[in-house]
């Protein structure tokens, strides 16, 4: 099973902390349940995502990540220009803290993009 309680790993719950060492190493997958978030701040979030995504390919390129960086819109799996590639777009976001918020990477025209992260991280007052 690879949902992970958060409510178990909050309180310290061994085996619950033991499932997730495993699903990160057997399945380098899973999904956290119970973690308190509201499901209106997940759909807002996975909104302004397809948003993103629904983009003209040059419009996403405004929000490229550079070379030998992780942050903003592209590919981080690409190691050679000669590797056959299993496409994946992706954009990897800092949000928290929020001074380390590079907002030259974020889309702040598409509605909810700038917002939507700080009530995401909003909803962990107690963990953050």
């Amino acid at each position: 099973n690879s949902n992970i309680d958060f409510s178990f790993l909050a309180k310290g719950d061994e085996d619950e902390v033991q499932k997730l060492h495993l699903a990160c190493k057997d399945w380098r997958f899973f999904q956290v349940i119970n973690h308190g978030v509201k499901e209106e701040i997940l759909e807002k979030i996975k909104a302004a995502v397809a948003a993103l995504f629904e983009l003209p390919f040059q419009e996403k390129k405004k929000y490229a990540k550079a070379e030998n960086e992780t942050e903003g819109y592209g590919q981080n799996f690409v190691v050679s220009e000669h590797q056959k590639l299993d496409w994946s777009d992706m954009i990897y976001l800092f949000t928290f803290p929020s001074q380390n918020r590079n907002f030259k990477f974020w889309p702040l025209s598409l509605p909810g993009f700038k917002y939507v992260p700080s009530k995401f991280m909003l909803s962990f007052p107690g963990i953050i």
